[in-house]
Protein backbone atom coordinates (compact mmCIF):
# COMPACT_ATOMS: atom_id res chain seq x y z
CA UNK A 1 0.00 0.00 0.00
CA UNK A 2 2.90 2.35 0.75
CA UNK A 3 4.32 1.60 -2.71
CA UNK A 4 0.95 2.41 -4.23
CA UNK A 5 0.83 5.73 -2.37
CA UNK A 6 4.37 6.65 -3.44
CA UNK A 7 3.61 5.71 -7.04
CA UNK A 8 0.40 7.76 -6.94
CA UNK A 9 2.35 10.77 -5.66
CA UNK A 10 4.89 10.38 -8.47
CA UNK A 11 2.10 10.05 -11.02
CA UNK A 12 0.51 13.23 -9.72
CA UNK A 13 3.85 15.01 -9.96
CA UNK A 14 4.24 13.80 -13.55
CA UNK A 15 0.76 15.03 -14.44
CA UNK A 16 1.66 18.46 -13.15
CA UNK A 17 5.03 18.62 -14.92
CA UNK A 18 3.49 21.47 -16.86
CA UNK A 19 1.20 22.68 -14.10
CA UNK A 20 -0.44 25.57 -15.96
CA UNK A 21 -1.55 23.35 -18.82
CA UNK A 22 -2.81 20.61 -16.54
CA UNK A 23 -4.77 23.10 -14.41
CA UNK A 24 -6.42 24.36 -17.61
CA UNK A 25 -7.22 20.79 -18.66
CA UNK A 26 -8.77 19.97 -15.28
CA UNK A 27 -10.70 23.25 -15.06
CA UNK A 28 -12.17 22.89 -18.55
CA UNK A 29 -13.02 19.26 -17.88
CA UNK A 30 -14.85 20.19 -14.65
CA UNK A 31 -16.82 22.89 -16.48
CA UNK A 32 -17.60 20.51 -19.35
CA UNK A 33 -19.01 17.81 -17.12
CA UNK A 34 -20.77 20.28 -14.84
CA UNK A 35 -22.63 21.80 -17.79
CA UNK A 36 -23.81 18.33 -18.87
CA UNK A 37 -26.47 18.42 -16.13
CA UNK A 38 -28.15 21.42 -17.82
CA UNK A 39 -29.92 19.49 -20.65
CA UNK A 40 -31.58 17.18 -18.11
CA UNK A 41 -32.91 20.13 -16.17
CA UNK A 42 -34.11 21.81 -19.37
CA UNK A 43 -36.02 18.66 -20.33
CA UNK A 44 -37.67 18.81 -16.92
CA UNK A 45 -38.63 22.45 -17.49
CA UNK A 46 -40.02 21.68 -20.94
CA UNK A 47 -42.12 18.80 -19.57
CA UNK A 48 -43.40 21.05 -16.78
CA UNK A 49 -44.23 23.74 -19.34
CA UNK A 50 -46.08 21.28 -21.57
CA UNK A 51 -48.10 19.83 -18.70
CA UNK A 52 -49.11 23.31 -17.64
CA UNK A 53 -52.56 24.36 -18.67
CA UNK A 54 -51.27 27.25 -20.80
CA UNK A 55 -47.74 26.40 -22.14
CA UNK A 56 -45.68 29.34 -23.41
CA UNK A 57 -43.88 28.46 -26.66
CA UNK A 58 -41.31 31.18 -26.06
CA UNK A 59 -40.25 29.46 -22.84
CA UNK A 60 -40.00 26.10 -24.61
CA UNK A 61 -37.86 27.65 -27.35
CA UNK A 62 -35.63 29.30 -24.76
CA UNK A 63 -35.18 26.00 -22.95
CA UNK A 64 -34.28 24.35 -26.25
CA UNK A 65 -31.73 27.06 -27.04
CA UNK A 66 -30.18 26.73 -23.57
CA UNK A 67 -29.97 22.96 -24.07
CA UNK A 68 -28.22 23.39 -27.42
CA UNK A 69 -25.78 25.99 -26.05
CA UNK A 70 -24.94 23.82 -23.03
CA UNK A 71 -24.19 20.84 -25.31
CA UNK A 72 -21.92 23.01 -27.49
CA UNK A 73 -20.13 24.35 -24.39
CA UNK A 74 -19.72 20.83 -23.04
CA UNK A 75 -18.17 19.56 -26.30
CA UNK A 76 -15.98 22.65 -26.80
CA UNK A 77 -14.66 22.71 -23.23
CA UNK A 78 -13.96 18.97 -23.22
CA UNK A 79 -12.13 19.31 -26.54
CA UNK A 80 -9.91 22.00 -25.02
CA UNK A 81 -9.37 19.84 -21.91
CA UNK A 82 -8.31 16.75 -23.87
CA UNK A 83 -6.22 18.76 -26.32
CA UNK A 84 -4.35 20.38 -23.43
CA UNK A 85 -3.92 17.10 -21.55
CA UNK A 86 -2.51 15.53 -24.73
CA UNK A 87 0.11 18.27 -24.91
CA UNK A 88 1.03 17.59 -21.29
CA UNK A 89 1.13 13.83 -21.94
CA UNK A 90 3.34 14.08 -25.00
CA UNK A 91 5.64 16.43 -23.09
CA UNK A 92 5.88 13.91 -20.25
CA UNK A 93 6.41 11.03 -22.70
CA UNK A 94 9.21 12.93 -24.45
CA UNK A 95 10.94 13.94 -21.21
CA UNK A 96 10.69 10.45 -19.72
CA UNK A 97 12.16 8.76 -22.79
CA UNK A 98 14.96 11.32 -22.97
CA UNK A 99 15.62 10.81 -19.24
CA UNK A 100 15.65 7.03 -19.63
CA UNK A 101 17.87 7.24 -22.70
CA UNK A 102 20.35 9.41 -20.83
CA UNK A 103 20.07 7.16 -17.78
CA UNK A 104 20.96 4.07 -19.82
CA UNK A 105 24.11 5.85 -20.99
CA UNK A 106 25.20 6.39 -17.39
CA UNK A 107 24.63 2.81 -16.25
CA UNK A 108 27.47 0.30 -16.07
CA UNK A 109 27.40 -2.41 -18.70
CA UNK A 110 26.77 -4.87 -15.88
CA UNK A 111 23.22 -3.52 -15.68
CA UNK A 112 22.47 -4.80 -19.17
CA UNK A 113 24.04 -8.18 -18.49
CA UNK A 114 21.72 -8.81 -15.55
CA UNK A 115 18.62 -7.01 -16.85
CA UNK A 116 16.36 -8.78 -19.32
CA UNK A 117 16.19 -6.93 -22.65
CA UNK A 118 12.46 -7.62 -22.84
CA UNK A 119 11.96 -5.91 -19.46
CA UNK A 120 13.90 -2.83 -20.58
CA UNK A 121 11.94 -2.69 -23.82
CA UNK A 122 8.65 -2.98 -21.92
CA UNK A 123 9.64 -0.17 -19.55
CA UNK A 124 10.72 2.24 -22.29
CA UNK A 125 7.88 1.39 -24.67
CA UNK A 126 4.71 -0.11 -23.16
CA UNK A 127 4.96 1.41 -19.68
CA UNK A 128 5.63 4.91 -21.03
CA UNK A 129 2.79 4.54 -23.55
CA UNK A 130 0.41 3.63 -20.71
CA UNK A 131 1.48 6.77 -18.87
CA UNK A 132 0.79 8.83 -21.98
CA UNK A 133 -2.67 7.27 -22.38
CA UNK A 134 -3.38 7.80 -18.69
CA UNK A 135 -2.46 11.50 -18.69
CA UNK A 136 -3.87 12.35 -22.13
CA UNK A 137 -7.20 10.54 -21.88
CA UNK A 138 -7.95 9.39 -18.39
CA UNK A 139 -7.09 12.45 -16.32
CA UNK A 140 -9.72 14.72 -17.99
CA UNK A 141 -12.24 11.87 -18.09
CA UNK A 142 -11.75 10.85 -14.48
CA UNK A 143 -11.96 14.45 -13.28
CA UNK A 144 -15.28 14.65 -15.08
CA UNK A 145 -16.37 11.21 -13.90
CA UNK A 146 -15.75 12.31 -10.30
CA UNK A 147 -17.22 15.80 -10.75
CA UNK A 148 -20.45 14.85 -12.49
CA UNK A 149 -21.77 12.33 -9.92
CA UNK A 150 -21.05 14.78 -7.09
CA UNK A 151 -22.78 17.70 -8.83
CA UNK A 152 -25.61 15.45 -10.00
CA UNK A 153 -26.17 14.07 -6.49
CA UNK A 154 -26.28 17.57 -5.00
CA UNK A 155 -28.67 18.65 -7.75
CA UNK A 156 -30.93 15.63 -7.20
CA UNK A 157 -31.15 16.18 -3.45
CA UNK A 158 -32.02 19.79 -4.15
CA UNK A 159 -34.85 18.65 -6.46
CA UNK A 160 -36.26 15.78 -4.32
CA UNK A 161 -34.38 14.07 -1.51
CA UNK A 162 -36.55 10.94 -1.60
CA UNK A 163 -35.88 10.27 -5.31
CA UNK A 164 -32.23 11.18 -4.79
CA UNK A 165 -31.91 8.41 -2.20
CA UNK A 166 -33.54 5.97 -4.63
CA UNK A 167 -31.07 7.02 -7.34
CA UNK A 168 -27.91 6.44 -5.26
CA UNK A 169 -29.20 3.37 -3.40
CA UNK A 170 -27.09 0.93 -5.44
CA UNK A 171 -23.81 2.88 -5.20
CA UNK A 172 -22.55 1.21 -1.97
CA UNK A 173 -23.05 -2.20 -3.63
CA UNK A 174 -21.23 -1.01 -6.75
CA UNK A 175 -18.16 0.02 -4.75
CA UNK A 176 -18.23 -3.19 -2.72
CA UNK A 177 -18.13 -5.46 -5.78
CA UNK A 178 -15.60 -3.22 -7.48
CA UNK A 179 -13.29 -3.38 -4.46
CA UNK A 180 -13.49 -7.19 -4.64
CA UNK A 181 -12.51 -7.09 -8.34
CA UNK A 182 -9.58 -4.77 -7.73
CA UNK A 183 -8.37 -6.88 -4.81
CA UNK A 184 -7.84 -9.78 -7.24
CA UNK A 185 -6.14 -7.52 -9.80
CA UNK A 186 -3.76 -6.07 -7.23
CA UNK A 187 -2.41 -9.50 -6.29
CA UNK A 188 -2.32 -10.90 -9.84
CA UNK A 189 -0.91 -7.88 -11.70
CA UNK A 190 2.79 -8.43 -10.76
CA UNK A 191 2.61 -11.97 -12.17
CA UNK A 192 0.87 -10.61 -15.27
CA UNK A 193 3.70 -8.11 -15.86
CA UNK A 194 6.33 -10.81 -15.31
CA UNK A 195 4.78 -13.02 -18.00
CA UNK A 196 4.50 -10.01 -20.32
CA UNK A 197 8.25 -9.39 -19.92
CA UNK A 198 8.95 -13.08 -20.55
CA UNK A 199 6.89 -13.00 -23.75
CA UNK A 200 8.64 -9.81 -24.94
CA UNK A 201 12.03 -11.40 -24.30
CA UNK A 202 11.07 -14.55 -26.19
CA UNK A 203 9.90 -12.50 -29.18
CA UNK A 204 13.14 -10.44 -29.25
CA UNK A 205 15.30 -13.56 -28.88
CA UNK A 206 13.36 -15.38 -31.60
CA UNK A 207 13.67 -12.48 -34.06
CA UNK A 208 17.34 -11.70 -33.31
CA UNK A 209 18.42 -15.34 -33.39
CA UNK A 210 16.66 -16.31 -36.60
CA UNK A 211 19.92 -16.91 -38.51
CA UNK A 212 21.22 -19.30 -35.86
CA UNK A 213 17.82 -20.96 -35.53
CA UNK A 214 17.68 -21.63 -39.28
CA UNK A 215 21.32 -22.70 -39.52
CA UNK A 216 20.98 -25.32 -36.79
CA UNK A 217 17.49 -26.46 -37.75
CA UNK A 218 16.04 -25.50 -34.39
CA UNK A 219 12.89 -23.80 -35.65
CA UNK A 220 10.67 -26.28 -33.84
CA UNK A 221 12.46 -25.99 -30.49
CA UNK A 222 12.74 -22.19 -30.51
CA UNK A 223 9.21 -21.68 -31.81
CA UNK A 224 7.99 -23.93 -29.01
CA UNK A 225 9.75 -21.68 -26.50
CA UNK A 226 8.13 -18.60 -28.04
CA UNK A 227 4.77 -20.33 -28.27
CA UNK A 228 4.93 -21.41 -24.62
CA UNK A 229 5.77 -17.87 -23.50
CA UNK A 230 2.83 -16.48 -25.49
CA UNK A 231 0.50 -19.22 -24.25
CA UNK A 232 1.55 -18.71 -20.62
CA UNK A 233 0.85 -14.99 -20.95
CA UNK A 234 -2.47 -15.54 -22.72
CA UNK A 235 -3.62 -18.23 -20.27
CA UNK A 236 -2.77 -16.10 -17.24
CA UNK A 237 -4.48 -13.07 -18.78
CA UNK A 238 -7.63 -15.17 -19.21
CA UNK A 239 -7.33 -16.59 -15.67
CA UNK A 240 -6.80 -13.09 -14.31
CA UNK A 241 -9.87 -11.90 -16.16
CA UNK A 242 -11.94 -14.86 -14.95
CA UNK A 243 -10.92 -14.18 -11.35
CA UNK A 244 -12.52 -10.73 -11.52
CA UNK A 245 -15.17 -11.06 -14.19
CA UNK A 246 -18.01 -12.02 -11.84
CA UNK A 247 -17.38 -8.91 -9.74
CA UNK A 248 -17.07 -6.66 -12.79
CA UNK A 249 -20.30 -8.13 -14.19
CA UNK A 250 -22.05 -7.37 -10.92
CA UNK A 251 -20.73 -3.81 -11.05
CA UNK A 252 -21.93 -3.27 -14.62
CA UNK A 253 -25.35 -4.73 -13.88
CA UNK A 254 -25.77 -2.52 -10.82
CA UNK A 255 -24.62 0.60 -12.69
CA UNK A 256 -27.08 0.19 -15.56
CA UNK A 257 -29.89 -1.00 -13.30
CA UNK A 258 -30.16 2.21 -11.28
CA UNK A 259 -33.51 2.83 -12.95
CA UNK A 260 -34.75 -0.34 -11.24
CA UNK A 261 -34.80 1.55 -7.94
CA UNK A 262 -35.82 4.92 -9.39
CA UNK A 263 -38.85 3.69 -11.33
CA UNK A 264 -40.76 1.91 -8.52
CA UNK A 265 -39.99 4.68 -6.02
CA UNK A 266 -41.07 7.37 -8.48
CA UNK A 267 -44.17 5.47 -9.55
CA UNK A 268 -45.39 5.04 -5.97
CA UNK A 269 -44.78 8.72 -5.18
CA UNK A 270 -46.50 9.79 -8.42
CA UNK A 271 -49.55 7.59 -7.88
CA UNK A 272 -49.98 8.97 -4.38
CA UNK A 273 -49.70 12.50 -5.72
CA UNK A 274 -46.40 13.26 -4.00
CA UNK A 275 -44.37 13.63 -7.22
CA UNK A 276 -45.03 15.50 -10.46
CA UNK A 277 -44.75 13.79 -13.85
CA UNK A 278 -41.96 16.22 -14.83
CA UNK A 279 -39.94 15.37 -11.73
CA UNK A 280 -40.54 11.66 -12.34
CA UNK A 281 -39.22 11.95 -15.92
CA UNK A 282 -36.26 14.06 -14.75
CA UNK A 283 -35.08 11.37 -12.34
CA UNK A 284 -35.55 8.64 -14.93
CA UNK A 285 -33.40 10.58 -17.41
CA UNK A 286 -30.73 11.46 -14.83
CA UNK A 287 -30.72 7.87 -13.58
CA UNK A 288 -29.87 6.66 -17.08
CA UNK A 289 -27.15 9.31 -17.45
CA UNK A 290 -25.79 8.56 -13.99
CA UNK A 291 -24.32 5.26 -15.21
CA UNK A 292 -21.96 6.80 -17.79
CA UNK A 293 -19.57 8.58 -15.39
CA UNK A 294 -19.67 5.63 -12.99
CA UNK A 295 -18.63 3.28 -15.82
CA UNK A 296 -15.76 5.63 -16.66
CA UNK A 297 -14.74 5.70 -13.01
CA UNK A 298 -14.69 1.90 -12.83
CA UNK A 299 -12.70 1.61 -16.05
CA UNK A 300 -10.24 4.18 -14.79
CA UNK A 301 -9.36 2.16 -11.70
CA UNK A 302 -8.36 -0.91 -13.74
CA UNK A 303 -6.07 1.17 -15.94
CA UNK A 304 -4.78 2.99 -12.87
CA UNK A 305 -3.41 -0.24 -11.34
CA UNK A 306 -1.65 -1.14 -14.61
CA UNK A 307 -0.28 2.40 -14.91
CA UNK A 308 1.03 2.29 -11.34
CA UNK A 309 2.87 -0.99 -12.02
CA UNK A 310 4.44 0.54 -15.12
CA UNK A 311 5.37 3.72 -13.25
CA UNK A 312 7.17 1.62 -10.65
CA UNK A 313 9.33 0.07 -13.39
CA UNK A 314 10.06 3.50 -14.90
CA UNK A 315 10.98 4.88 -11.48
CA UNK A 316 13.19 1.84 -10.77
CA UNK A 317 15.09 2.39 -14.02
CA UNK A 318 15.54 6.11 -13.40
CA UNK A 319 16.85 5.36 -9.90
CA UNK A 320 19.33 2.66 -10.92
CA UNK A 321 22.77 3.42 -9.53
CA UNK A 322 24.83 5.24 -12.16
CA UNK A 323 28.57 5.37 -12.40
CA UNK A 324 29.86 8.24 -10.26
CA UNK A 325 30.62 10.97 -12.75
CA UNK A 326 33.64 13.29 -12.60
CA UNK A 327 32.74 16.95 -13.02
CA UNK A 328 36.03 18.47 -14.19
CA UNK A 329 37.94 17.68 -17.37
CA UNK A 330 41.54 16.58 -16.94
CA UNK A 331 44.60 17.62 -18.95
CA UNK A 332 46.65 14.53 -19.77
CA UNK A 333 50.34 14.59 -20.74
CA UNK A 334 50.10 11.16 -22.38
CA UNK A 335 47.74 8.23 -22.93
CA UNK A 336 49.62 5.55 -21.06
CA UNK A 337 47.21 2.96 -19.59
CA UNK A 338 48.12 1.57 -16.17
CA UNK A 339 46.33 -1.16 -14.17
CA UNK A 340 47.24 -1.21 -10.46
CA UNK A 341 46.18 -4.32 -8.50
CA UNK A 342 42.76 -4.34 -10.12
CA UNK A 343 40.16 -6.70 -8.64
CA UNK A 344 36.79 -7.02 -10.37
CA UNK A 345 33.77 -9.30 -9.98
CA UNK A 346 30.56 -9.88 -11.85
CA UNK A 347 28.21 -9.88 -8.85
CA UNK A 348 29.56 -12.81 -6.78
CA UNK A 349 31.99 -14.25 -9.37
CA UNK A 350 35.53 -12.85 -9.25
CA UNK A 351 36.86 -12.30 -12.78
CA UNK A 352 40.08 -10.32 -12.22
CA UNK A 353 42.39 -10.76 -9.25
CA UNK A 354 45.16 -8.18 -8.63
CA UNK A 355 45.84 -7.41 -12.28
CA UNK A 356 48.71 -4.96 -12.85
CA UNK A 357 50.35 -3.89 -16.10
CA UNK A 358 51.32 -0.83 -18.12
CA UNK A 359 50.38 -0.25 -21.77
CA UNK A 360 52.60 2.51 -23.10
CA UNK A 361 51.78 5.00 -25.82
CA UNK A 362 53.14 4.16 -29.29
CA UNK A 363 53.27 0.49 -28.32
CA UNK A 364 51.09 -2.56 -28.84
CA UNK A 365 50.00 -4.54 -25.78
CA UNK A 366 48.44 -7.89 -26.60
CA UNK A 367 46.13 -9.86 -24.29
CA UNK A 368 45.99 -13.59 -24.88
CA UNK A 369 44.70 -16.55 -22.94
CA UNK A 370 41.91 -19.12 -22.82
CA UNK A 371 38.27 -18.18 -23.21
CA UNK A 372 36.80 -16.69 -20.03
CA UNK A 373 40.21 -15.78 -18.61
CA UNK A 374 39.25 -12.07 -18.35
CA UNK A 375 40.81 -10.52 -21.49
CA UNK A 376 37.68 -8.74 -22.71
CA UNK A 377 36.87 -7.62 -19.15
CA UNK A 378 40.28 -5.94 -18.89
CA UNK A 379 39.65 -4.10 -22.16
CA UNK A 380 36.17 -2.96 -21.19
CA UNK A 381 37.23 -1.67 -17.80
CA UNK A 382 39.41 0.96 -19.50
CA UNK A 383 36.46 3.12 -20.70
CA UNK A 384 34.58 2.35 -17.43
CA UNK A 385 31.99 -0.03 -18.77
CA UNK A 386 32.14 -1.12 -15.13
CA UNK A 387 33.93 0.23 -12.06
CA UNK A 388 36.59 -1.91 -10.42
CA UNK A 389 36.03 -3.37 -6.96
CA UNK A 390 39.57 -2.58 -5.77
CA UNK A 391 42.68 -1.07 -7.28
CA UNK A 392 43.01 1.68 -9.89
CA UNK A 393 43.09 2.18 -13.62
CA UNK A 394 44.95 5.26 -14.82
CA UNK A 395 45.32 7.02 -18.15
CA UNK A 396 48.21 9.46 -18.32
CA UNK A 397 48.66 9.10 -14.55
CA UNK A 398 45.03 10.12 -13.81
CA UNK A 399 42.51 7.72 -12.29
CA UNK A 400 39.79 7.16 -14.90
CA UNK A 401 37.16 7.81 -12.20
CA UNK A 402 38.36 11.43 -12.21
CA UNK A 403 37.85 11.74 -15.99
CA UNK A 404 34.31 12.64 -17.19
CA UNK A 405 32.76 9.72 -19.07
CA UNK A 406 32.29 11.76 -22.23
CA UNK A 407 35.98 12.70 -22.25
CA UNK A 408 36.95 9.12 -21.50
CA UNK A 409 34.87 7.75 -24.36
CA UNK A 410 36.46 10.29 -26.70
CA UNK A 411 39.87 8.86 -25.78
CA UNK A 412 39.02 5.26 -26.67
CA UNK A 413 38.12 3.52 -29.94
CA UNK A 414 36.79 -0.04 -29.78
CA UNK A 415 36.79 -2.51 -32.66
CA UNK A 416 34.86 -5.49 -31.32
CA UNK A 417 34.90 -9.00 -32.67
CA UNK A 418 31.10 -8.98 -32.56
CA UNK A 419 30.42 -5.86 -34.58
CA UNK A 420 27.13 -4.04 -34.15
CA UNK A 421 25.89 -1.82 -36.97
CA UNK A 422 22.82 0.38 -36.69
CA UNK A 423 19.94 0.07 -39.14
CA UNK A 424 20.98 3.22 -40.95
CA UNK A 425 23.06 3.97 -44.02
CA UNK A 426 26.64 2.73 -44.19
CA UNK A 427 27.73 6.37 -44.42
CA UNK A 428 26.02 7.13 -41.10
CA UNK A 429 27.44 3.97 -39.51
CA UNK A 430 30.98 5.09 -40.37
CA UNK A 431 30.27 8.72 -39.44
CA UNK A 432 29.21 7.45 -35.99
CA UNK A 433 32.89 7.71 -35.13
CA UNK A 434 33.05 11.48 -35.54
CA UNK A 435 30.58 14.35 -35.23
CA UNK A 436 30.16 16.46 -38.36
CA UNK A 437 32.42 14.19 -40.43
CA UNK A 438 32.72 15.35 -44.04
CA UNK A 439 32.02 13.12 -47.02
CA UNK A 440 35.71 13.06 -47.96
CA UNK A 441 36.70 12.06 -44.39
CA UNK A 442 34.20 9.19 -44.45
CA UNK A 443 35.46 7.93 -47.81
CA UNK A 444 39.11 8.20 -46.77
CA UNK A 445 38.37 6.20 -43.62
CA UNK A 446 36.54 3.58 -45.71
CA UNK A 447 39.47 3.33 -48.12
CA UNK A 448 41.91 2.95 -45.24
CA UNK A 449 39.78 0.11 -43.84
CA UNK A 450 39.61 -1.54 -47.28
CA UNK A 451 35.82 -1.32 -47.49
CA UNK A 452 35.36 1.49 -50.04
CA UNK A 453 35.37 -0.88 -53.02
CA UNK A 454 32.65 -3.21 -51.77
CA UNK A 455 30.53 -0.27 -50.51
CA UNK A 456 30.50 1.36 -53.96
CA UNK A 457 29.28 -1.92 -55.46
CA UNK A 458 26.23 -2.04 -53.18
CA UNK A 459 22.84 -1.04 -54.70
CA UNK A 460 22.86 2.44 -53.14
CA UNK A 461 26.54 2.76 -52.34
CA UNK A 462 27.16 4.60 -49.09
CA UNK A 463 23.41 5.22 -48.79
CA UNK A 464 22.70 1.47 -48.52
CA UNK A 465 21.10 0.56 -45.19
CA UNK A 466 23.11 -1.97 -43.18
CA UNK A 467 19.99 -3.73 -41.86
CA UNK A 468 19.09 -4.43 -38.25
CA UNK A 469 22.43 -5.17 -36.56
CA UNK A 470 24.15 -5.22 -39.96
CA UNK A 471 22.32 -8.32 -41.18
CA UNK A 472 22.64 -7.29 -44.84
CA UNK A 473 26.45 -7.52 -44.69
CA UNK A 474 28.92 -10.35 -44.18
CA UNK A 475 30.99 -10.64 -41.02
CA UNK A 476 34.12 -9.40 -42.76
CA UNK A 477 32.29 -6.45 -44.30
CA UNK A 478 30.88 -5.43 -40.91
CA UNK A 479 34.34 -5.61 -39.31
CA UNK A 480 35.84 -3.41 -41.99
CA UNK A 481 33.08 -0.82 -41.53
CA UNK A 482 33.72 -0.91 -37.78
CA UNK A 483 37.41 -0.40 -38.49
CA UNK A 484 36.56 2.58 -40.73
CA UNK A 485 34.53 3.99 -37.86
CA UNK A 486 37.54 3.67 -35.53
CA UNK A 487 39.89 5.19 -38.11
CA UNK A 488 37.54 8.16 -38.49
CA UNK A 489 37.31 8.64 -34.72
CA UNK A 490 41.12 8.77 -34.48
CA UNK A 491 41.16 8.25 -30.70
CA UNK A 492 44.51 8.12 -28.84
CA UNK A 493 43.69 4.70 -27.28
CA UNK A 494 42.59 1.84 -29.53
CA UNK A 495 41.31 -1.53 -28.37
CA UNK A 496 41.01 -4.36 -30.90
CA UNK A 497 39.08 -7.51 -30.11
CA UNK A 498 40.39 -9.70 -32.95
CA UNK A 499 39.61 -7.04 -35.55
CA UNK A 500 40.24 -9.28 -38.56
CA UNK A 501 38.71 -12.54 -37.32
CA UNK A 502 35.89 -12.50 -39.88
CA UNK A 503 37.95 -11.09 -42.76
CA UNK A 504 38.77 -13.12 -45.84
CA UNK A 505 42.50 -13.97 -46.28
CA UNK A 506 42.66 -11.88 -49.47
CA UNK A 507 42.07 -8.62 -47.59
CA UNK A 508 43.57 -9.50 -44.21
CA UNK A 509 47.07 -8.29 -45.13
CA UNK A 510 45.64 -5.01 -46.46
CA UNK A 511 43.63 -4.46 -43.28
CA UNK A 512 46.66 -5.25 -41.14
CA UNK A 513 48.51 -2.60 -43.13
CA UNK A 514 45.66 -0.12 -42.49
CA UNK A 515 45.71 -1.00 -38.82
CA UNK A 516 49.48 -0.40 -38.73
CA UNK A 517 48.93 3.14 -40.02
CA UNK A 518 46.05 3.71 -37.61
CA UNK A 519 48.01 2.81 -34.48
CA UNK A 520 51.02 5.08 -34.98
CA UNK A 521 51.53 7.26 -31.91
CA UNK A 522 48.65 5.63 -30.04
CA UNK A 523 48.21 3.30 -27.09
CA UNK A 524 47.05 0.01 -28.61
CA UNK A 525 45.58 -2.95 -26.75
CA UNK A 526 44.82 -6.07 -28.77
CA UNK A 527 42.79 -9.06 -27.61
CA UNK A 528 44.29 -11.78 -29.76
CA UNK A 529 43.09 -15.21 -30.75
CA UNK A 530 45.26 -15.53 -33.84
CA UNK A 531 48.75 -15.45 -32.30
CA UNK A 532 50.38 -14.70 -35.64
CA UNK A 533 48.90 -11.19 -35.56
CA UNK A 534 50.69 -10.20 -32.33
CA UNK A 535 54.22 -11.60 -32.72
CA UNK A 536 55.50 -8.02 -33.22
CA UNK A 537 53.67 -6.68 -30.13
CA UNK A 538 55.74 -4.66 -27.67
CA UNK A 539 54.47 -6.86 -24.85
CA UNK A 540 52.19 -9.87 -24.63
CA UNK A 541 50.18 -10.46 -21.46
CA UNK A 542 49.10 -14.04 -20.87
CA UNK A 543 45.84 -13.92 -18.90
CA UNK A 544 44.85 -17.02 -16.98
CA UNK A 545 42.15 -17.37 -14.30
CA UNK A 546 41.83 -13.60 -13.96
CA UNK A 547 45.54 -12.96 -13.44
CA UNK A 548 48.54 -12.04 -15.57
CA UNK A 549 50.44 -15.31 -15.40
CA UNK A 550 53.21 -14.31 -17.85
CA UNK A 551 54.36 -11.24 -19.76
CA UNK A 552 57.00 -10.38 -22.32
CA UNK A 553 57.68 -10.33 -26.04
CA UNK A 554 56.86 -13.24 -28.34
CA UNK A 555 60.39 -14.62 -28.29
CA UNK A 556 60.78 -14.15 -24.55
CA UNK A 557 57.54 -15.98 -23.81
CA UNK A 558 58.50 -18.86 -26.12
CA UNK A 559 61.53 -19.38 -23.91
CA UNK A 560 60.07 -18.55 -20.50
CA UNK A 561 56.40 -19.67 -20.57
CA UNK A 562 55.44 -23.29 -21.07
CA UNK A 563 51.81 -22.29 -21.42
CA UNK A 564 52.56 -19.76 -24.17
CA UNK A 565 54.81 -22.28 -25.95
CA UNK A 566 51.98 -24.80 -25.87
CA UNK A 567 49.51 -22.24 -27.23
CA UNK A 568 51.93 -21.25 -30.00
CA UNK A 569 52.53 -24.87 -31.02
CA UNK A 570 48.77 -25.49 -31.08
CA UNK A 571 48.32 -22.36 -33.20
CA UNK A 572 50.97 -23.46 -35.71
CA UNK A 573 49.44 -26.92 -35.92
CA UNK A 574 45.96 -25.54 -36.53
CA UNK A 575 47.28 -23.46 -39.41
CA UNK A 576 48.37 -26.53 -41.35
CA UNK A 577 46.11 -28.53 -43.60
CA UNK A 578 46.79 -32.19 -44.28
CA UNK A 579 46.62 -32.89 -48.00
CA UNK A 580 47.43 -35.79 -50.23
CA UNK A 581 51.16 -35.49 -50.85
CA UNK A 582 52.05 -33.67 -47.64
CA UNK A 583 51.25 -30.63 -45.49
CA UNK A 584 50.55 -27.19 -46.81
CA UNK A 585 50.55 -24.03 -44.73
CA UNK A 586 47.30 -22.06 -45.02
Amino acid sequence: MDDMKLSFNRLTKLCFTESNKMVIAILFSVISFSVSIVPYYMVYRIVMELTDGNPAMSNIVNYGVITFVSIVIRIAFFAVATSTSHKVAFGVLYKLRIQMGKKLLTLPLGYFSKKDLGATKKTINEDVEKLEAFIAHKVPEIIGAMTLPVITTIFLFFMDWRMALATIAVIPLIFFFYAMALKNNETLLPRYNLLLVKMNSAIIEYANGMQVIKAFGLTGVTYKKLSEACNDYGKFAVDMSNASVKYFNAVEILIVSGVATIFPAGLILYLYGNLSMGMFILFLLVGLGYSQPLMKLMGFMSLFYQTVEGEKEINALLNEESLIEAKTSQTLDNYRVCFKNVIFSYEERKVLDKVSFVADQNEITALIGPSGAGKTTIARLIPRFWDVDFGEIEIGGVNIKKIPSEDLMDMVSFVFQDVFLFNMSIRDNIAFGKDNATESEIIEAAKAAMCHDFITKLPNGYDTFAGQGGTKLSGGEKQRIALARAILKDAPIIIFDEATSATDPENEDKIQEAVSKLIKGKTVIVIAHNLSTIVEASQILLVSDGQISSRGTHLALLNDSAMYKKMWDAHISSNKLSTIGGEKSV
